[in-house]
């Protein structure tokens, strides 16, 4: 009866047939822009939450590390030895220059492989007079080990380059300053590197270095210091010739050394030309063992403004 019903009324047929395609393609519209809003709120969420992620980064890489990580001054090609975990920096500087976990660092993250390059055999000396009477001292002996605190860009100046390309000598170089440091990388010396200063004290600490190709007293960069024993500990090897060359706290830094733990046979210091700082560091070298060599040149004891000091002169 509902079949008939329907068979004697088309237009009511069209017109329900017309409602209900509206009705689906309402709905459909309905559902897709439910569906493109849905999206919308997703994606809204997962940009305020990847906003969210970034801020925390930021705020822990700034909370996190040493305004040196941000340093643009810094060169590139360095800059992964000067970024500092402050949580890091606060751990290692509590401990004592003879913790293990101390020199294990040095070892992990200061101590950089040799680059050597094609290097010209140099026929003189590159330094100031230093490098001849330590070669003097020693008899011309080849294949010896120095350790160059002060190493600039490992060339020009040099108390060891002369050593190493004319008598085979290697060991470890100190640089503090980046840019420097990067020439340092580049010079091709045969020897280990290590971008770091001399601590004053027993511990790390950490101290502004002012960069060297920049005019400005304040742009410097963060640098972590490390305790010249801790170093001596880390490289664990009898040196022949230490160079130490920090512009001004030699004395300081020396003071720091229990000098029975360690085997130097030679040192050149550069020292301040006022008469008590020099009394001061040949007393202190007197009386860890270490005599001021005497040596039968026209210039007399000094060279510039270097110390010689020996263990053999010290018996």
């Amino acid at each position: 009866m509902f079949r008939n019903g329907m068979k004697g009324h088309p237009a009511l047929l069209c017109t329900g047939f017309i409602v209900f395609i509206f009705t689906t393609f309402t709905v459909y519209l309905a559902r897709r822009e439910i569906s493109q809003l849905s999206h919308k709120v997703a994606y809204l969420n997962y940009s305020i939450t990847h906003f969210d992620g970034l801020m925390k980064w930021k705020n822990h890489i700034n909370r996190e590390y040493v305004s040196s990580f941000f340093n643009a001054k810094v060169p590139n090609e360095v800059r992964q030895w000067y970024a500092y975990a402050k949580s890091e920096v606060e751990m290692l500087n509590k401990l004592p220059q003879d913790s293990p976990e101390l020199i294990e660092h040095i070892r992990r993250n200061l101590l950089v492989a040799p680059r050597p390059g094609k290097i010209e055999h140099v026929p003189k000396d590159t330094s100031e007079g230093q490098a001849s009477k330590i070669l003097r001292h020693f008899g011309k002996k080849s294949h010896g080990v120095f350790i160059e605190c002060g190493a600039s860009d490992g060339l020009f100046l040099s108390n060891t380059f002369w050593l190493e390309s004319a008598f085979n000598w290697t060991g470890l170089l100190i640089e503090p300053e980046p840019s420097s440091f990067k020439k340092l990388l580049g010079a091709g010396r045969n020897a280990w590197l290590m971008p770091t200063c001399l601590s004053l004290s027993k511990h790390p600490s950490l101290k502004r270095v002012r960069l060297e190709e920049e005019e400005l007293a304040s742009n410097t960069s963060a640098v972590h210091c490390m305790p010249l024993f801790s170093i001596l500990l880390a490289v664990n090897q009898t040196i022949d010739y230490f160079s130490l060359d920090t512009g001004g706290n030699e004395l300081d830094i020396l003071k720091t050394v229990p000098f029975h733990h360690i085997d130097v046979k030679v040192w050149s210091i550069n020292i301040s030309k006022n008469r008590k700082d020099r009394a001061d560091l040949i007393n202190l070298m007197d009386i860890n063992g270490y005599g001021l060599l005497k040596f039968s040149t026209d210039d007399g004891d000094w060279v510039k403004s270097d110390l010689i000091f020996s263990k053999d002169a010290g018996k």
